[in-house]
């Protein structure tokens, strides 16, 4: 699927993980694919998306994060800015950037099992993703 191989590729490309083996006494969480389809106002289908999502409920406090963190913008924020905004008539603008969320770095030790389904050169058998960065799904994600 397009969706898969561009979320994957995009993973490669920021140096999100790398195939290794896994430590001995070490331990791997598992992820799966997360799909969803981005439609317009009518319904039509525009996009196929696809995520990589680490299956965080399998962390254990204390053994695979320490601390979560849930960064959230409270509405009255959000209603407060866009009040500045347009008093002062500011232009307001909306980007989407592609994968955001990867570019932290992480401080410790990750390991995860590969999705089901990808090819050989992005899963190979008996190895897993060490992560340098965080996915989604992450409990100690920021």
């Amino acid at each position: 699927m397009d969706s898969v191989r561009r979320e994957v590729e995009g993973l490669i490309d920021k140096q999100t993980f790398v195939i290794t083996d896994l430590p001995k006494g070490a331990r791997s969480i598992p992820t799966r694919i997360v799909f969803k389809l981005k439609v317009d106002g009518e319904g039509n289908v525009i996009k196929y998306k696809s995520r990589v999502v680490v299956k965080g409920y399998y962390q254990r406090i204390g053994v695979d994060f320490d601390d979560s963190f849930a960064p959230v913008a409270h509405a009255t924020a959000i209603r407060a800015a866009l009040a500045i905004e347009t008093a002062k008539n500011w232009d307001i603008t909306q980007i989407d950037v592609t994968q955001a969320f990867l570019n932290s770095e992480m401080d410790k030790d990750v390991y995860v099992d590969p999705p089901d389904g990808l090819p050989e050169e992005w899963a190979p058998k008996g190895k897993v993703w060490q992560l340098l960065k965080y996915l989604y799904g992450q409990k100690d994600a920021p």
